[in-house]
């Protein structure tokens, strides 16, 4: 799993600032064992939406989907993060 990821997963916005400011790969999937997920899928899954712009703003890949053929936005209203979803749909 990516320090991203794992920022992201444990729901630190600040954290995940300073490591995308930083140079972390905002669409580096998280690891093999992952399905090709990304940080971006992590915060969507998460719901919190500093974190999901944070990574929008600076290229996480809306259109990137997993193994599952899930994207962003589906993994948003899938885990029933509507704001998410709202913010998603109007980038």
């Amino acid at each position: 799993m990516t320090p991203l990821t794992m920022a992201v997963l444990i729901d630190d916005p600040e954290l995940v600032e300073t490591l995308v400011r930083r140079g972390a790969d905002v669409n580096v999937p998280s690891g093999p064992s992952f399905c090709q997920t990304t940080a971006l899928h992590a915060a969507c899954i998460r719901g919190n939406l500093d974190i999901v712009r944070c990574l929008v703003e600076h290229g996480g890949d809306l259109h990137h989907s997993d193994c599952d053929g899930m994207d962003a936005m589906k993994i948003a209203a899938v885990s029933g993060k509507a704001a998410t979803l709202e913010y998603l749909i109007q980038v």
